[in-house]
């Protein structure tokens, strides 16, 4: 009876160790997600304000009215241009897109 009752508490103790790491690995996923679409977000504001600047006008103008480097501009905007690419990644292959997000933080 006792070990019965060892397993069934080590088996339930292990299920919802499963289920928090399950619900973990989705949080994750959803923050991540969530913060490339908005880093996809800047950089399609940033080509869009860079296309109606004068040439060589963007680094100035990013100098002047953002808070982080026109080279941090420049990663948001490579981001943007590489979206639909990034978007057919599922989870496990989003690495690389992190650390073109974290790159350009």
């Amino acid at each position: 009876m006792a070990i019965q009752l060892l397993v069934e508490s080590t088996v339930t103790v292990e299920r919802s160790r499963v289920e928090e790491i399950v619900r973990l690995h989705d949080e994750i996923g959803s923050c991540l997600k969530m913060s490339l679409e908005k880093a996809f977000r800047i950089g399609e504001l940033l080509v869009e304000q860079k296309q109606i600047l004068k040439h060589g006008d963007f680094g100035k103008w990013v100098a002047e009215n953002l808070p982080f480097t026109d080279r941090t501009a420049r990663n948001y905007m490579r981001l943007y241009r590489q979206k639909d690419e990034l978007q057919t990644e599922n989870i496990s292959d989003l690495y690389s897109g992190y650390r073109m997000l974290t790159a350009t933080l």
